[in-house]
């Protein structure tokens, strides 16, 4: 079986079903994931992206809230067919990431840091809400 990393725009296109001709186009490479005809892979870095495009105003009815976009998210993770990583981690990083309404980056380093017991050098104190060490550098 063959894998297929996805893009951000196939996503968004699936996800968002807006497009005429890409929308179709992003069911059907799902629908043979869904067959076991292909693997389909989502890199950490393309959900962050996802969750910056699905956060901004042109999708605010579709997804009014952080949370809403982890919802969404975290079951697209979990389709036949559909692969990352690590989804576990993954699935913990969109629960901070619609829990506390903190951008992507954030709630990925704030989780992988307190899974491994670590700290996260920072300018501010954003990350104490999150329940992982920090070494605060100062206010910036």
């Amino acid at each position: 079986m063959r894998n297929v990393y996805l893009d951000t725009n196939v996503i968004l296109r699936f996800l968002l079903g807006d497009h005429p001709e890409l929308s179709p186009k992003a069911k059907s490479i799902f629908k043979l994931a869904e067959q076991n005809e292909i693997r389909l892979l989502i890199e950490p870095v393309i959900l962050a992206e996802c969750c910056y495009v699905l956060g901004g105003k042109l999708y605010a009815d579709k997804f009014p809230s952080k949370q809403a976009i982890a919802e969404t998210l975290t079951k697209l993770l979990f389709l036949t067919g559909v692969n990352s990583t690590d989804q576990m981690l993954l699935t913990e990083v969109l629960e901070v990431y619609g829990e506390f309404e903190i951008d992507f980056a954030d709630a990925y380093l704030a989780v992988i840091a307190r899974k491994q017991s670590d700290l996260i050098a920072m300018f501010d104190r954003d990350f104490q809400q999150l329940e992982v060490e920090t070494y605060v550098l100062g206010d910036g």
